[in-house]
């Protein structure tokens, strides 16, 4: 004779014994695993609950993270706009700077020229020569462009006589647009 499958737990030495017990004993028996299982459940519950209150957490503090930087992106974005090269700035620099390329190709070496945006642009200079030929350079300079202010004047005296120069100049002017 065939033995039904589903039937097959109960041949299990341990289902055996179970049914065997006296009720009393039994009832013991499912009582205490049911406890077992009720205890499994809550502290699976209890560990889930924990994981979930860190992920809160974790996830308000991100958002609060993202909400500040998202201020600061909004502030630079606002402070980004006027510092923007306008029309206006741009046809102020280009004569500017073909000035310079053309009079300090004459009288002294530019080692370096850079506009950088602010409130109002400025330009650093880098210059190599003689004293006379800076003070002929900023004089025409200034004269020819008199929105340019000296922001930083900075000369270096050189020693070596083998250069073809005297000085090492570093110079701010501050482009100052504003109608007055």
């Amino acid at each position: 004779m065939k033995k039904n499958p589903s039937l097959l737990f109960l041949s299990h030495p341990l289902i055996f014994k179970m049914i065997n017990l006296s009720p009393k004993k039994q009832w013991i028996s499912l009582i205490f695993l049911l406890f077992i299982i009720l205890i499994f459940c809550g502290f699976n519950y209890f560990s889930l609950h924990k994981k979930q209150l860190l992920l809160v957490d974790d996830l308000q503090q991100y958002s609060q993270q993202l909400e500040h930087q998202k201020k600061i992106t909004a502030t630079l974005r606002k402070k980004n706009t006027s510092k923007l090269l306008t029309p206006e700035i741009g046809r102020a620099l280009v004569p500017i700077n073909q000035y310079i390329n053309r009079i300090t190709s004459s009288h002294m070496r530019l080692i370096f020229s850079q506009w950088e945006m602010h409130e109002s642009p400025v330009l650093s200079l880098s210059l190599q020569g003689y004293f006379n030929n800076l003070h002929l350079f900023l004089t025409a300079l200034l004269k020819e462009f008199p929105q340019l202010q000296l922001g930083d004047l900075s000369i270096l005296k050189v020693k070596n006589d083998d250069e073809d120069f005297s000085i090492k100049v570093d110079i701010l002017l501050l482009l100052n647009l504003k109608e007055e």
